[in-house]
């Protein structure tokens, strides 16, 4: 034993813990280095990440993103399409956050706010770069239609369908254009389109049901693209407690139009099963 302690003693520490420190350096040292990697390859400026930013509503770390030195598609049209499409995020949450209590004071510029104009400005540097590139035609309809210039709005969404003539967010928000320039029967048909491509879609649903229950009023039609909706299960749409709302009104209000098709969304009622008591015949 002494002999064993003297020899670590003279040599440090043993050739086993030795062997283990390593092990353990070299464990620390592959996780710094994966965790690094994944820390590049979430924040490295791609498209995307910026576009994985845009979608979880972190708006201003998609345009610092975005905007960062060395950018793989940076100066592009499709760059400057993704400024714009950030920019637009930004003034409709700005919208969000005040209550919308600014929009249409302007009567030149219903959306008359500083994210809007950098929004507008993006865009058509993008259609500078690309004069073919159909998502700055599609963004700048979206942007227009909420400045409440509509016949620039429905020259840019057709636009875009000169290219898709079947692109559904196109043809639904041509519908909605259509509809609040009180031309009814064009926003019925633009939206009857995007739903005969896209049958599943309950954004196109939602937005029949409102023409036929608030400008069409035919409360039948109405039923039915509302019941349609609501049984697709719009988590997260919100939109989606209007609608029930509404449909319940309908129902109760129009009981003989009730929907062929299942309400699958109507909850069953809870009920407590009856207690069984022992019979008391002999």
């Amino acid at each position: 034993m002494k002999l064993v302690r003297r020899a670590r003693t003279e040599n440090g520490l043993s050739l086993p813990v030795i062997l283990l420190s390593g092990i353990i350096a070299a464990i620390f040292l592959l996780v710094a280095v994966f965790t690094v990697r994944h820390v590049l390859g979430v924040w490295s400026p791609t498209k995307k990440n910026v576009e994985a930013l845009l979608t979880k509503g972190r708006y201003r770390e998609a345009l610092a993103l975005m905007e960062t030195k060395g950018a793989s598609f940076h100066d592009t049209s499709d760059a400057m399409v993704e400024a714009g499409k950030i920019w637009l995020a930004l003034a409709w949450d700005r919208m969000n956050k005040e209550g919308w209590r600014s929009y249409g004071k302007n009567e030149r510029d219903w959306m008359d706010v500083a994210e809007a104009s950098k929004a507008e400005s993006y865009l058509i540097q993008a259609l500078e770069h690309n004069p073919s590139n159909t998502d700055a035609y599609y963004y700048l309809g979206m942007l227009y239609m909420e400045k409440g210039w509509y016949s620039l709005a429905e020259e840019q969404f057709l636009e875009v369908l000169k290219v898709r003539p079947d692109d559904v967010r196109t043809r639904q928000n041509l519908g909605v254009l259509y509809t609040r320039m009180d031309r009814l029967e064009l926003g019925k048909k633009e939206l009857l389109h995007a739903n005969r491509v896209d049958p599943e879609n309950a954004s196109v649903m939602k937005n029949l049901a409102f023409l036929y229950r608030f400008y069409l009023d035919m409360p039948e039609s109405a039923m039915v693209w509302a019941n349609r909706y609501m049984n697709a299960s719009p988590e997260g749409d919100l939109d989606i407690n209007l609608v029930r709302e509404e449909l319940n009104e309908m129902l109760e209000r129009y009981p003989d139009l009730t929907p062929e098709e299942p309400l699958l969304w109507k909850k069953p009622p809870k009920f407590t099963a009856r207690r069984k008591f022992p019979s008391s015949e002999p």
